[in-house]
């Protein structure tokens, strides 16, 4: 398992136009795993609209930056 740090924005169901930006870290096997997980645990917690915008593999000697498709295609 990997850390992923996810960065986005999302809303509250029914809030209208209102994005607010969010940061999770996960444990995932990928980070189009880490990708699916994010979106399903804002999902079950009442958030909608969830757009990520960036994700980081954590490593040990620092982050790097996910290539964007890397997580998009499969």
């Amino acid at each position: 398992m990997e850390n992923y740090k996810v960065q986005g924005m999302s809303r509250k169901i029914g809030a209208i136009g209102i994005m607010e930006p969010f940061v999770e870290n996960i444990c995932a096997e990928s980070s189009h795993e880490a990708y699916f997980k994010i979106r399903s645990l804002l999902y079950f917690k009442n958030r909608e609209h969830v757009h990520i915008t960036s994700i980081y593999l954590i490593t040990d000697d620092g982050m790097t930056l996910v290539e964007p498709r890397a997580y998009l295609e499969y």
